[in-house]
């Protein structure tokens, strides 16, 4: 019988956390950049790795037309 390591879980559920956000990341500046907003990809940001977890949203990007979207 395998033992239950429920700090090894927690590690590997934040890794995979991390993955997902930075895929998001990576998608929206694209997405961005693909509709010729080519001036907001860069003011897109990871703000659960910048300022911390406590904003309620990880990331923050744009709609087309500029405003902001939490997510």
């Amino acid at each position: 019988m395998k033992k239950f390591d429920p700090a090894l879980r927690d590690a590997r559920n934040r890794a995979l956390g991390r993955k997902g956000e930075e895929r998001i990341f990576l998608d929206e500046k694209a997405s961005l950049r693909a509709a010729g907003r080519a001036d907001l990809p860069c003011a897109v940001r990871r703000v659960s790795e910048e300022d911390g977890d406590g904003a309620g949203y990880d990331i923050r990007s744009f709609d087309l037309a500029g405003r902001e979207r939490l997510i």
